[in-house]
């Protein structure tokens, strides 16, 4: 019983530790299961704010094209578009002021020049063929403008920024030729529909890093919060059971002590019985057992051989069945009375035989 004692305790250990594993397996799922999600929607959230600035530069664009662009005065951070070849490009006010013509484009990369610096945005126009050599594409734009010509609608990638040595999402659409933008280009060979260049941005990923980097923070200490509560309630789990399991063991053990001391004293009753019963039946007298109504529970084998009865036949009978219509009747009253009178000290009685004979 030790033995066995001592080997579930064992066991039990085993199991807790093995739930204590599984535990931590399940929280560190979880753990890389939130920082994936964060990451994807990171990623996504990051995205969508690159499209939402590249679509109003090119809302921006667009509303410039529907006016043919907007003359603007001449400054000392302002010169008119040296590739613009166009009548009244230049224009001056009654009161003398000059004012210059900037297409689409050239305001496009003018707000570019100027307020990309002061939100950390910068947009790009770019061309395989550009007229003005800053619009010359890198690497990274280069490769995207050539899968624009095979029908890429969008290009998008994250890359480590030359200056900064931090990441950027860069995104980049196509730009077509439109009818109004033959008259900058048509010497150039395109054609309306043509694709023409691609307008792009480049997105700072810091600020969004720093954001999934505190959402994952608290992420992670929420689980390991809850690792924490799981593994006090395993462990005191376990103590738990391990103290049932040692007061299991003892009522056990009592109970089988218990169970060896009752076997052992019904089998001295049964010897004992067995013994008297021996003796009961071996006797020469007449020996007879009832019980308190009167009933027949004993008829050793001395009785049988006088009465002619065997002891199946009067087990449980009134004795009073066997005697004398007077004497039983008799008989009967002492055993009525037995709560207010003894059992007189001595009767005596005939028996009435099988065969009806009085002994």
């Amino acid at each position: 019983m030790q033995h066995n004692t001592k080997k579930r305790l064992l066991d039990l250990m085993h199991y807790t530790w093995a739930l204590l594993f599984v535990w931590t397996i399940i929280v560190a799922g979880l753990l890389v299961k939130e920082r994936f999600e964060i990451q994807q929607s990171t990623n996504a959230i990051a995205l969508n704010t690159a499209r939402a600035h590249l679509n109003k530069e090119k809302s921006f664009r667009f509303w410039a094209y529907k006016y043919g662009g907007v003359y603007v005065p001449v400054g000392p951070d302002l010169q008119p578009n040296p590739y613009l070849h166009i009548p009244e490009k230049d224009i001056y006010t009654p009161s003398g002021r000059h004012l210059t013509l900037m297409n689409p484009e050239y305001m496009l990369r003018h707000l570019n020049d100027t307020f990309s610096d002061l939100y950390g945005v910068a947009g790009h126009l770019t061309s395989l063929n550009p007229l003005r050599p800053e619009n010359g594409p890198d690497v990274w734009e280069a490769h995207a403008l050539q899968t624009f010509e095979k029908g890429s609608k969008e290009a998008i990638a994250i890359v480590q920024d030359d200056k900064t040595h931090k990441k950027i999402l860069r995104l980049m659409q196509p730009l077509y030729v439109e009818p109004l933008c033959l008259r900058c280009h048509g010497h150039q060979g395109y054609k309306v529909g043509d694709v023409r260049g691609g307008i792009g941005i480049s997105l700072p990923l810091e600020p969004f890093f720093e954001d999934a980097n505190h959402q994952l923070l608290l992420h992670t200490l929420t689980l390991l919060f809850l690792w924490v509560l799981g593994a006090l309630g395993i462990i005191t789990g376990s103590r738990r059971l391990k103290k049932q399991t040692k007061e299991l063991s003892q009522s056990y053990l009592n109970l089988q002590q218990e169970v060896q001391v009752r076997t052992k004293a019904e089998t001295a009753l049964k010897q004992e019985s067995s013994f008297t019963s021996a003796i009961l039946d071996t006797a020469g007298a007449l020996i007879m057992v009832m019980d308190t109504a009167g009933r027949i529970i004993r008829f050793n084998q001395t009785c049988e051989k006088l009465s002619g009865y065997s002891f199946a036949e009067v087990e449980n009978k009134p004795f009073s069945e066997i005697l004398p219509a007077l004497e039983g009747e008799k008989l009967n009253l002492i055993f009525a009375n037995l709560d207010s009178q003894d059992f007189p000290g001595k009767f005596e009685n005939h028996i009435l035989t099988k065969d009806k004979q009085h002994i």
